[in-house]
């Protein structure tokens, strides 16, 4: 991809059609910063999909199973101001 080959990419055009997030996730994750790199759509998608629909979608479902099972289906409040510095969920 370049600009001489003239095969650019649109960015505004990648946002419209996936959202801003999608695509600044997948730079992001894929691109080491101050590389050059290489883009393809159907890879972009596949990652998308594996990365974040998958695995973001099996803890979702995980956790919420286990609040459902160990918290009467309801996250407990926690006061972060209450816990210790040293205490793991701060």
């Amino acid at each position: 991809m370049g600009k001489s080959l003239g095969n650019t990419l649109d960015p505004v055009a990648l946002v419209e059609k996936y959202g801003a997030d999608a695509v600044r996730y997948y730079f992001l994750r894929e691109i080491e910063f101050g590389k050059d790199g290489d883009f393809n759509e159907t890879r972009f998608i596949k990652v998308l999909n594996a990365d974040l629909a998958n695995d973001l979608g099996n803890l979702l479902n995980r956790t919420l199973k286990m609040a459902a099972r160990y918290c009467g289906g309801k996250v407990p409040d926690v006061d972060p101001t209450t816990l210790a510095d040293d205490h793991r969920l701060k």
